[in-house]
């Protein structure tokens, strides 16, 4: 809970204390009367807590709300610039078309939705092409488990040399559930 829903229910308590009998007689000539008061009390007490737990949990929806599509649309024009990376490189240095590339673009979707950081809790295995254990993209580069470019790079090298084509990787990942 935080300070400002705690204000309003310290405020009622004490105001409950406040209206209860100070000595024994009281308490025995009022005891009805103070028992209502009390459940009372203890009523607003549990409506003010509800209702102060409603709007929060009301606040923290709509940030979490907020906070994730703001995620997605990140992921997304990551993903995005990841994918036109992916195609200008595989291009320039395999001369794979378009053909090739959206079979990547599946692969690489199932594997790690294009995220540089992802990470198979399974497994070692890390980035965008799932390296199986993550460090082997070592060898594209120091920075590969920060730099999508490294992982593309080291991913596609990979592919060229096991399965010739991002589509034999595809066609195998489709057979087996891994590449």
């Amino acid at each position: 809970m935080r300070i400002r829903t705690l204000v309003p229910i310290a405020l009622v308590a004490v105001l409950a204390i406040a209206s209860l009998p100070t000595s024994h007689s009281q308490t025995s000539a009022n005891a009805p009367q103070n028992v209502a008061s009390i459940h009372s009390i203890n009523r607003s007490i549990e409506i003010a807590k509800l209702a102060t737990y409603e709007k929060e949990t009301k606040k923290d929806k709509t940030r979490g709300n907020e906070k994730a599509s703001r995620s997605k649309r990140a992921n997304s024009l990551a993903a995005k610039t990841n994918q036109a990376f992916a195609k200008s490189y595989m291009e320039s240095k395999y001369s794979w078309g378009e053909d090739q590339h959206s079979c990547l673009v599946d692969l690489w979707n199932r594997e790690s939705g294009w995220r540089h950081t992802a990470d198979n809790p399974n497994s070692s295995a890390y980035g965008i092409p799932q390296a199986l254990p993550g460090k082997k993209m070592a060898s594209a580069g120091a920075d590969w488990r920060t730099n999508p470019e490294t992982q593309i790079k080291w991913g596609l090298n990979y592919i060229d040399k096991r399965y010739k084509t991002p589509c034999g990787a595809w066609s195998a990942f489709k057979k087996k559930g891994w590449y």
